[in-house]
């Protein structure tokens, strides 16, 4: 098999990739996955964080909340997974000028702009890896026009890396600035009230600096794919 065909070849496993971890990414990754959400069994909050279910204070269960929502779980949701009992839920903390807090309420009326500029970055760079498909494919069948083809999908990989960039770097601010977006200090609220850090976890740098990486790959592979069609002509047309 000749060279330009392997490399659409290593293309096409990198932009399945992107798909892929993507998908996983959004369905079950950022706030749903146990290792990375912002979340708290209650049995083991202090006094001064209640937390309510149905109006109803209760002492036993889980919380987890984001940047959208709070969600009540009766089980360990690292054992039998995330089963939401409840959306209906008040986190409710009183700071030490005495403002009553509910976070739970806070993030379900007010929106944070940094997380909505996160999800329309992420939306584009999700788009760009689906189109880059169709692309490859014409590149496998077309004898004619190549040029035009290869151009599309470096224009479109450069800009799918570049949102990507601009879309983890969203995500580690607001992940960072949580409580200052609730109107908690990360002191006050992890060492009072017993909430969780919210930095980023470990897991979602790996999977943000890899996707990168492959990204940036890509756009490498898609340079010598250009030059092994264009031969010796190549860094003219550059």
């Amino acid at each position: 098999m000749e060279a330009k065909y392997w490399i659409i070849f290593l293309i096409f496993l990198s932009s399945f990739y992107e798909l892929g971890s993507k998908y996983y990414y959004n369905s079950n990754g950022i706030f749903y996955s146990p290792d990375l959400s912002y979340a708290l069994r209650v049995r083991k909050l202090p006094n001064e964080t209640i937390v309510k279910v149905q109006n109803k204070v209760v002492t036993r269960g889980y919380v987890y909340y984001d940047y959208n929502n709070c969600y009540y779980s009766q089980k360990d949701p690292k054992q039998f997974g995330l089963l939401v009992d409840s959306i209906n839920v008040s986190l409710i903390v009183t700071t030490d000028d005495k403002r009553t807090i509910d976070i739970c309420l806070k993030v379900k009326t007010t929106k944070s702009r940094n997380m909505i500029q996160w999800r329309n970055y992420m939306f584009i760079a999700d788009v760009l890896s689906l189109i880059k498909i169709p692309i490859l494919i014409l590149l496998l069948f077309m004898n004619c026009g190549k040029l035009h083809l290869v151009k599309l999908l470096l224009f479109f990989s450069t800009i799918q890396l570049i949102s990507t960039f601009f879309s983890d770097w969203l995500l580690i601010v607001g992940k960072h600035r949580f409580y200052d977006f609730v109107g908690l200090s990360n002191e006050e609220a992890v060492n009072k009230f017993g909430l969780p850090r919210t930095m980023i976890d470990g897991f979602l740098l790996f999977y943000m600096g890899t996707d990168l990486v492959i990204q940036f790959l890509t756009i490498i592979l898609i340079f010598i794919y250009w030059g092994l069609i264009c031969g010796k002509d190549f860094y003219f047309l550059v």
